[in-house]
């Protein structure tokens, strides 16, 4: 089986348009992005809880410069998923 990530096969709308002209003009950071560790982590369920607690609690810091709906939602998110994670 490829587990390489194939825009064609698994998410064809990513091909066309301004998407698919980024894609291509950014193809090694593209891949780079793909192939991290983290986004392979979070595809194949093998990410440690807590390195994604980790990122949660950064993506909720830097929210905190959003405006207080985006904020207030955000807020909602990581508690939700905070409390479905198994605890360390």
């Amino acid at each position: 089986m490829d587990d390489e990530w194939q825009a064609e096969r698994d998410w064809p709308l990513l091909t066309t348009g301004l998407a698919g002209r980024l894609r291509r003009d950014c193809m090694a950071q593209w891949l780079d992005f793909v192939r991290h560790p983290f986004v392979r982590g979070v595809a194949d369920g093998t990410l440690p809880p807590e390195a994604f607690r980790n990122f949660l609690i950064q993506d909720y810091l830097h929210s905190s410069s959003m405006p207080a709906p985006a904020r207030w939602r955000c807020t909602r998110l990581i508690r939700l998923l905070t409390c479905a994670m198994p605890q360390a």
